[in-house]
C-alpha cells in the first residue's frame, strides 16, 4: 500500500510507470462531470419562490453564479445566486457536500453580520437536488479596475490596500474559512469607497480531506503551490494577498514574474521603490512554502501595520546567487539565506578533509548452468570528504568528470539519447537519512522510521529547502542534482540498464522483487525502505542508486530529451510545477529502477516513496 500524506490512498495501490496522478486527476476533470442545467437554462426562471434569474455572471469549479433580483419583498434588489454543481465523481460524498454547503453558509451568516466588508449573507436552499445560496450584490468595481498594467501604487497606499483587504479576510479566518481564489476581480470597491471580498469558495472543514482536489486550485499566478494540488490552507488565502499587493506595487501582473531558480524567492524589488522592511514583509507573505508564510490574516495583518508609514527608499535589488561553473554550466545550487530561520551558521566551520575509502561493488552475470545469476564481487576505491552537520556525518563522494550517453530506448520521455559532458562533483554516499533531516530541520517525516533508513515523505520543496539550510549550516553549497548529474552517477560509467549488468536481483537493491527484468530472478518484497548501505555501491561508491526511494532532481519535468542541455546543467523551466524524479523505490517494479529510467511528481507530493540525496561541487572547502 501506498501511504500519501499519513492516509492511505486507494487509488495508488497500483501506481502507473511514470506517476502522474495529480495532474491526470485535473486533466480528465471535464470528462466525467454529470449532466447538470446549462447556465443558460436557469435564465427567466424563480428560484424558491423568491429569486428571478436575470443572467449569468461567473461559471467555476463548483457551478454558476448568476445576477437575480429578488421579489420576496415589495422593493425588489439585487442579489447574486450560487449554484453548487458536485462533479459526478462526488456523489457518493453528497451528504457530505451538503453537511459543509450547510456549514459554509451559516459561516457566511455569521461573517457578514460581523463587518460590511463581506457580502451580505441572505439565504440557503436545495431545489430539485441542487444547492444554492444568495448573497448581497455589491455595487461597484472590481479592485481590477484600480490595478492596470504598468500602473503602480506608491508604499504607503499599497500598505493602505493590504490592511483593507486583511481587516475581512482576518474575520473569514477566525472562523477558519478559506477564501480560496483571492484576486484582483474578486475584491469588489463600494461606491463609498469601502473594499468587499466576494466571490468565497466552498469552505474546508479544517483537518479534514477534500472532497475534490481540483476544486481549490485558485487561479494562477495568485494561488500557491499547495493549494494547485489540493491542500489550501489559510496560508493560502496570505499567499494570494501577497501577489495582489506585489502587482500593485510593481505594475506587473503575478505571470508576469518570475522565481530565482536558486532561492525559489519571487524577483520583484528591482520593479518599485520600497523599503527594505516592507518588502521582507510581502517576501514572506508570498513564501513558497506555507510553512514559513505569515500562517492567517491576523498575523500578516499585524506585521503591515507594524512598518513605518515614512517615505519610500530604494532599495538596490538584491544580486542573484551566480551558480558555481566548472567548466559544465550552471547548476542551480541552494544559497544561504539570511531571513532563513531554524539554522545556525557556523562560526568557524570544520573544512573537511579528502579521504579514499575501499568498497566492493558487484556485476550480475548469468551462471553458465541451472539459469541461475551469478554475482561478482569487484574491489574498487573512491575519494570523499565529511561534513560535520551537528554531531551527525555526511559523507560526499567524488565523482570524477566524464562523458557519457544519457537516455535509452526503451521509453518515449527516455530519448533521443544523447551526449552529456560533465564536470566534477561530490554526491551524497547515500540518499539522505532520516538522522540527518533531523539534525538539520528538526523533524522526521518518514513512515519507515530509523535513523539510518532514508527519509521519505519529503517533497521537492523540502528537498530544496534542506539544502538551503544546510548551505547555511556549512558555508558549503549545496543542491539535489541535476537529471543528468544523477544518470551519470548511477551509470558509473556503464552502459547496461543497471549499474549492476544487464538486470537486478533483490540480493543487490530493495525493490518489488514479484516482478523481474530481462533474464533477472524473482525475489523478495521487502513493502518498506532498508538503511542504506546494506547493498553493494556501484563502481563510483555511490550506495542505493536503484530502488529504496525515488530521489528528487533539481530539474522540472519534460516529456522527452528534445532541447536538453548536454553540459550537466539543470533543466528548469519555471511554469512546470512538476519535478524528475530517478532510481525507483522499494514499491517499484525494476524496470523502473533502470539507469535511465524517469519519473515526475508535482513538486509539492509528499510520497513515502520519496526521497533525495544532495550534491554539492568543488570548492576551497571542498578540494
Amino acid at each position: 500500500m501506498v501511504e500519501v500524506d499519513g492516509s492511505i490512498d486507494s487509488c495508488l495501490l497500483n501506481p502507473p510507470l511514470r506517476i502522474q496522478s495529480t495532474f491526470l486527476i485535473d486533466r480528465d476533470y471535464n470528462r466525467h462531470k454529470r449532466r447538470t442545467p446549462s447556465c443558460m437554462s436557469l435564465i427567466g426562471k424563480t428560484l424558491n419562490n423568491r429569486f428571478y434569474i436575470l443572467k449569468s455572471l461567473a461559471h467555476g469549479g463548483f457551478g454558476h453564479t448568476y445576477l437575480a433580483e429578488d421579489r420576496g419583498f415589495q422593493a425588489r434588489h439585487h442579489c447574486v445566486v450560487k449554484h453548487l454543481d458536485p462533479a459526478k465523481e462526488n456523489l457518493p460524498y453528497l451528504d457530505k457536500i451538503k453537511v459543509l454547503f450547510d456549514r459554509e453558509a451559516e459561516t457566511l451568516k455569521k461573517l457578514s453580520l460581523y463587518s460590511n466588508l463581506i457580502p451580505k449573507f441572505m439565504d440557503s436552499f436545495e431545489q430539485s437536488g441542487e444547492l444554492y445560496f444568495v448573497q448581497e450584490f455589491i455595487n461597484g468595481a472590481p479592485l481590477s479596475a484600480e490595478l492596470a498594467p504598468g500602473k503602480k501604487l506608491t508604499q504607503i497606499a499599497t500598505i493602505e490596500l493590504l490592511i483593507q483587504i486583511l481587516t475581512p479576510l482576518e474575520y473569514c479566518h477566525q472562523e477558519e474559512l478559506i477564501h480560496r481564489d483571492l484576486k484582483p476581480d474578486n475584491i469588489m470597491r463600494r461606491q463609498n469607497g469601502e473594499l468587499v471580498l466576494i466571490d468565497f469558495g466552498i469552505a474546508k472543514d479544517m483537518g479534514a480531506a477534500s472532497i475534490t482536489k481540483h476544486s481549490y486550485g485558485g487561479t494562477p499566478g495568485y494561488a500557491p503551490e499547495e493549494q494547485q494540488y489540493g491542500q489550501p490552507e489559510l496560508a493560502s488565502d496570505v499567499y494570494a494577498v501577497g501577489k495582489i499587493a506585489i502587482q500593485a506595487i510593481t505594475g506587473l501582473s503575478p505571470t508576469q514574474l518570475r522565481r530565482n531558480r536558486d532561492t525559489m524567492a519571487w524577483e520583484w524589488r528591482q520593479h518599485c521603490n520600497v523599503t527594505d522592511g516592507f518588502a521582507t514583509v510581502l517576501d514572506r507573505m508570498v513564501e513558497l512554502l506555507a510553512a514559513k508564510r505569515y500562517q492567517n490574516a491576523s498575523e500578516a495583518l499585524a506585521a503591515v501595520q507594524s512598518i513605518p508609514r515614512g517615505g519610500n527608499t530604494l532599495i538596490s535589488p538584491p544580486t542573484p546567487p551566480t551558480a558555481q561553473q566548472g567548466g559544465g554550466g550552471g547548476f542551480g545550487f541552494a544559497q544561504p539565506s539570511p531571513q532563513s530561520t531554524g539554522v545556525e551558521r557556523s562560526r568557524n566551520p570544520s573544512p573537511p578533509t579528502r579521504q579514499t575509502f575501499s568498497f566492493q561493488t558487484a556485476k550480475l552475470e548469468s551462471a553458465l548452468f541451472g539459469g541461475s545469476l551469478k554475482i561478482s564481487r569487484i574491489s574498487g576505491s573512491a575519494e570523499y570528504v565529511t561534513e560535520d552537520i551537528g554531531g551527525v556525518k555526511l559523507e560526499m563522494v567524488y565523482v570524477p568528470a566524464g562523458s557519457f550517453m544519457m537516455g535509452s530506448n526503451e521509453a518515449d520521455d527516455e530519448k533521443p539519447i544523447h551526449r552529456v559532458n560533465l564536470s566534477a562533483f561530490y554526491m551524497g554516499k547515500y540518499a539522505i537519512t532520516q538522522e540527518q533531516y533531523q539534525a538539520v530541520m528538526g523533524t522526521n517525516p518518514a513512515r519507515f522510521k530509523g535513523s539510518n533508513r532514508p527519509v521519505e515523505k519529503v517533497s521537492w520543496d523540502d528537498g530544496m529547502e534542506f539544502c538551503q539550510k544546510l548551505s547555511q549550516r556549512t558555508g558549503n553549497k549545496y543542491s539535489l542534482p541535476s537529471e543528468s548529474q544523477w544518470e551519470y552517477a548511477c551509470r558509473a560509467e556503464t552502459t547496461t540498464p543497471f549499474c549492476y549488468g544487464e538486470t537486478i536481483s533483490t540480493d543487490l537493491a530493495n525493490y518489488d522483487g514479484n516482478r523481474t527484468y530481462g533474464k533477472g530472478l524473482k525475489g523478495k518484497y521487502r513493502e518498506q525502505t532498508t538503511s542504506v548501505g546494506d547493498f553493494p555501491p556501484n563502481a563510483f561508491g555511490l550506495y542505493d542508486m536503484h530502488g529504496n526511494v525515488w530521489e528528487w532532481c533539481l530539474d522540472t519535468w519534460h516529456e522527452n530529451y528534445n532541447g536538453a542541455p548536454t553540459d550537466g546543467s539543470a533543466w528548469i523551466e519555471n511554469d512546470n510545477h512538476s519535478h524528475l524524479l530517478r532510481g525507483g523505490s522499494w514499491d517499484n517494479d525494476p524496470v523502473n529502477c533502470r539507469s535511465s529510467c524517469r519519473n515526475g511528481l508535482a513538486r509539492v507530493i509528499r510520497y513515502n516513496y520519496c526521497g533525495f540525496r544532495v550534491v554539492s561541487l568543488p570548492s576551497p572547502r571542498f578540494p
